[in-house]
């Protein structure tokens, strides 16, 4: 039906943000021109093509740069262009109605943008013993945090949290509070205030030389001046190869130690391995890291010998929209057996952790252990995935007719390397000139579900480049840009691009509503799926970060030393 046609996206199609100055409106339409005006073409077929899209985009073009049009057109969308006065409005709906509709989504939009400035985090924990052979099973624990951001400007912000804790009958809890702030993209400083059994400030200061070096002083005192705490840290990385990065850490203070990490990643395959001296921990660790290629399932399996004795543990996690359920087991040799599901929905977290066996180890231990794992993926792969897949295709997925399904996206097929061929030449171009100046090119990429029928979009991703930099704004409808269609429609889709810039490869994978700014800090992977040290991280091909202890990234090769001064009254 014509009601439910898909509209365009004028600032999409033209890769603009909505509140685009006039500039940036004629700057768009002037790039877009460069390959599908008609006179740039000699034959009278493709001259026709071009000027079907030149027609196109100059109709786009009318529109945003006239203020009333474009008002109408952010308002109601492509419809209320042809329609005068309030035809537009739904007859079963009065004015009254359609303002407090709009009222209702304006708050809700603001609400939106106040979580994501804010970006409130909270975590519940609860912790129950069931070591008396799994016939009782007994609360030995809860402990709930939370905490916010209050942005005062682009590089400044005061932040909070709190903890309360109760174990075996016993309560604590802890208040934290402090600012933080970056001046000219160099120097970073923060100071902590908390308040647990005795109130403590701390107070951090770093600069950053050349991107490689970072020199940082941190300080603290608790309790009117009676103790001074401190200690001395450093990192060291170095890409070996393209798929191999080692880290060399140390620190010394209250906690003496140097870790030595190497870590090898290709694909969705990731394997660090890593040995450790100090005191009072000493260990060998290693790691390896399975992920689906939208990052939706990942399997870990962490070994590690030292001191602490033997710990083995496997993780699973499965995510679904923007829920993720983790489950993970543990064996400790030999103090015993642990398991431990948790689940994130947005920004909350909440955690149930089993102990099955304490001061004892055995093949039970190991068996029961095994099974609940396998329990949670059987849940999870036969029951609740099935589940949700049979409620979504009967109460929510709009059903359509296979047959003319086929036929369309057949037509929007051949419509997309239609227009592929008239952008293919001004591609080239822009390819060679990427090329000579060691800037960015487009290599490969792929729209879709990682399905045989994904679409190519290497050559219209190509002519979005400007100045080696590729950016296309969040919540963009990629549906709608140019060379793009929708291959699965209600289905999540996955851009995947593959690009060389400054003469080195990289990859990476995003959501179809996430903002594609490239080249960038590509995302991190946990070496050890939270049992490694989680201050280091590193990322594949030759590209990599360290992150230290104040959250600060180092890019590219580089050493972090952070030194303080330790004494004790």
């Amino acid at each position: 039906m014509e009601s439910f046609q898909h509209e365009e996206d004028y600032y999409a199609i033209f890769n603009i943000p909505r509140n685009a100055n006039q500039e940036e409106i004629t700057r768009a339409f002037r790039r877009l021109s460069l390959f599908s005006h008609p006179d740039r073409f000699k034959t009278i077929e493709e001259k026709s093509a071009a000027r079907i899209y030149f027609e196109k985009y100059q109709r786009i073009y009318e529109v945003l740069s006239n203020p009333e049009k474009r008002l109408i057109y952010d308002s109601v969308g492509e419809k209320g262009l042809q329609i005068e006065g309030w035809e537009i409005i739904p007859r079963q709906k009065g004015v009254a109605e359609m303002r407090a509709e709009a009222r209702r989504i304006i708050r809700l939009r603001e609400l939106e943008v106040l979580d994501k400035l804010s970006r409130p985090k909270g975590n519940f924990n609860l912790f129950i013993d069931a070591t008396q052979n799994l016939s009782t099973f007994e609360v030995k624990g809860i402990s709930c945090s939370q905490s916010v951001m209050f942005p005062c400007t682009t590089n400044s912000n005061f932040f909070a949290s709190a903890v309360v804790n109760s174990m075996n009958g016993v309560g604590s809890g802890k208040f934290s509070g402090g600012f933080r702030s970056r001046t000219f993209d160099t120097i970073s400083w923060e100071m902590i205030v908390e308040y647990a059994d005795e109130m403590s400030c701390r107070m951090k200061l770093s600069r950053l030389f050349l991107n490689l070096l970072e020199i940082g002083i941190e300080c603290g005192i608790v309790k009117n001046g009676s103790h001074y705490f401190g200690g001395v840290f450093m990192d060291v990385a170095k890409s070996l190869s393209e798929n191999v990065t080692g880290i060399i850490s140390a620190k010394a203070g209250t906690q003496c130690s140097v870790t030595t990490t190497l870590n090898y990643s290709v694909g969705q395959f990731n394997m660090a391995v890593a040995s450790t001296v100090g005191v009072p921990v000493s260990m060998l660790a290693a790691t390896c890291v399975f992920s689906s290629a939208d990052k939706s399932n990942i399997v870990g399996t962490t070994m590690k010998f030292g001191t602490m004795g033997l710990i083995w543990s496997h993780t699973q996690r499965h995510t679904v929209s923007n829920t993720s359920i983790q489950s993970v087991v543990q064996l400790h040799y030999p103090i015993g057996a642990y398991f431990s599901i948790k689940v994130k929905r947005a920004n909350q977290t909440y955690q149930v952790n089993f102990t099955f066996f304490e001061d004892e180890f055995g093949t039970e231990a190991l068996g029961i252990a095994l099974l609940l794992q396998l329990a949670s993926y059987s849940l999870h792969r036969f029951i609740l995935k099935p589940c949700i897949k049979k409620i979504w295709n009967k109460f929510m997925k709009p059903s359509y007719d296979d047959d003319v399904q086929d036929s369309a996206n057949q037509a929007k097929h051949e419509e997309h390397e239609a227009l592929i061929q008239l952008m293919r030449k001004e591609a080239v171009r822009l390819t060679a000139a990427e090329e000579e100046r060691s800037g960015l090119v487009i290599i490969d990429a792929s729209y879709g579900c990682n399905r045989p029928n994904d679409i190519n979009v290497t050559v219209p991703l190509q002519l979005l480049v400007r100045n080696s930099k590729l950016i296309i704004q969040k919540d963009v409808d990629k549906n709608s840009l140019n060379g793009f269609y929708d291959p699965f429609p209600y289905e999540q889709k996955w851009l995947k691009i593959r690009y060389k810039f400054a003469d080195q490869l990289h990859e990476c994978i995003i959501s179809e509503h996430d903002a594609v700014e490239i080249p960038k800090q590509i995302p991190k992977v946990e070496l050890a799926m939270d049992t490694l040290r989680p201050h280091v991280a590193v990322t594949p091909y030759s590209s990599f970060d360290v992150q230290g202890k104040g959250g600060s990234t180092i890019r590219g090769s580089g050493i972090r030393v952070v030194v303080v001064l330790d004494r004790m009254n």
